[in-house]
């Protein structure tokens, strides 16, 4: 099996806990068939913040 890296040419996201919450940085996300959804987030969530991704189902 191919590690995320080698399947898609995307880096491993950090992920790096702060003191009031959560950061995530150059997240990439891909569908089943290697479309890409998102490349180079980056997020911060402070403790008590909420996230929704939306989007189409399937």
């Amino acid at each position: 099996m191919l590690s995320t890296e080698e399947q898609h040419g995307a880096q491993q996201p950090e992920i790096s806990e702060v003191s009031d919450g959560i950061a995530l940085e150059n997240v990439a996300l891909f569908r089943h068939n290697g479309e890409v959804l998102l490349d180079g987030i980056n997020i911060k969530l402070k403790s008590g913040d909420s996230l929704l991704i939306r989007g189409p189902s399937g």
